[in-house]
């Protein structure tokens, strides 16, 4: 029994030390992928056989939000701004597409080089490409894969723009996913939409300057 409870304290511990380093790695170096970071994290700690430990994405949010208290003050408070300031444009524009904000912009870990991340939903991924065609707003294509609702991994395309020095990541889904949402390491994704985004960007600038006053959508 005592083997066995040391072992799991081991493994936590383990875990541990695993999100606090995936968590540097995001934030200091730029690395945006969660799995990637992890794997690194582990690597570095001379732990790169311990797969079934890597912690979970939401322990590594902990860390961030930890790092960001210790480290960061008020200069990731005024990026988080700017950041979901950009957010909250895009939704409105793309609104015609039912846009929802996740990932570090929208659970306020985000660094310097966060992307906002964005899902879209349209019958076709044409219809969203077209309308940033019209606009004249320039954007690299990529992929992404997802797990759906069912436990299947599924491709689709990804958009990458930059607008005002902040990288801006399209998530194009059909329209079936806007209720159905991808799942992350086994957990439903985090979604916010465009009036939930208006009033966390008001609880940011509070944050931000207490004494200016919010107008009311």
């Amino acid at each position: 029994m005592r083997s066995s409870h040391y072992s799991k304290r081991s493994e936590q511990t383990i875990r541990a030390q695993i999100a606090q380093e995936a968590a540097r790695i995001i934030i200091e170096d730029g690395v945006l992928n969660y799995q990637t970071a992890k794997t690194k994290a582990a690597h570095r700690l001379g732990m790169s056989n311990t797969e079934t430990r890597l912690p979970c994405n939401q322990d590594i949010d902990h860390e961030m939000q930890q790092y960001h208290l210790i480290y960061s003050g008020p200069e990731q408070l005024n990026q988080l701004l700017q950041q979901r300031t950009a957010a909250l444009e895009a939704m409105q524009y793309l609104e015609q597409f039912s846009p929802r904000l996740t990932g570090p912009v929208l659970s306020g870990v985000a660094g310097q080089h966060s992307s906002v991340i964005l899902h879209v939903f349209a019958d076709t991924p044409e219809a969203i490409i077209t309308t940033l065609l019209d606009a004249g707003i320039p954007f690299v294509e990529k992929s992404h894969e997802v797990t759906s609702p069912q436990g299947k991994l599924e491709s689709f395309s990804r958009l990458c723009l930059l607008v005002d020095n902040i990288t801006i990541e399209l998530l194009l889904f059909p329209h079936h996913y806007l209720h159905n949402r991808t799942k992350t390491k086994g957990l439903l994704t985090k979604r916010a939409t465009t009036r939930q985004v208006q009033r966390l960007l008001g609880q940011t600038i509070r944050k931000v300057n207490p004494l200016q006053p919010i107008q009311s959508a």
